[in-house]
């Protein structure tokens, strides 16, 4: 199961505050999230950060360099997310690209759609679906595996949303 753990974070020397929000993999060797400031901003719409657990530790996770930027590409991680996935919130997804960083995809838990913007490696989304509508974010996590949250109703808050995770079909 998926956790997700929402958090107000202070530097060390007291000089910045801001909001965050980690989605915890089910074996708590990694983590994946967004944060901002100044406190009491939208943590989802902040800059993504991923932390890794150092292996046979106890400790909190390391937080690994973030990956180097493609060059003017804002959403360099899209190629690899555009296909169908099996995963444990939407069923089969299908992600496409229609154009530049703008995705849409159905799935097969309640034939719904989704319709979003990636940037980088991760996906924000809306998803419709049986009647209900609401958000979701996903994350490539490595080579054929993501992470995500989704809630309800639109506008809902991510970092209390549901976790699931895919692989590519």
């Amino acid at each position: 199961m998926m956790r997700v753990v929402q958090f107000r974070w202070t530097r060390s020397d007291n000089a910045d505050i801001g909001e965050a929000f980690a989605v915890i993999s089910p074996d708590g060797s990694r983590m994946d999230g967004r944060w901002c400031r100044p406190a009491n901003c939208d943590a989802r719409q902040g800059a993504a950060w991923a932390a890794l657990r150092q292996s046979g530790s106890s400790g909190p996770p390391v937080v690994p360099p973030p990956p180097a930027p493609a060059p003017n590409s804002a959403c360099s991680g899209l190629s690899q997310l555009v296909g169908t996935w099996s995963t444990s919130g939407f069923g089969d997804l299908t992600i496409e690209n229609p154009s530049g960083c703008s995705v849409t995809g159905r799935y097969t838990a309640s034939a719904g759609t989704i319709r979003g913007t990636a940037s980088g490696n991760a996906i924000s989304f809306q998803w419709i679906g049986n009647g209900e509508m609401g958000d979701g974010r996903i994350v490539l996590t490595g080579p054929g595996t993501l992470t995500g949250t989704w809630c309800r109703p639109a506008g809902c808050n991510l970092a209390t949303g549901t976790g699931f995770t895919g692989t590519k079909k």
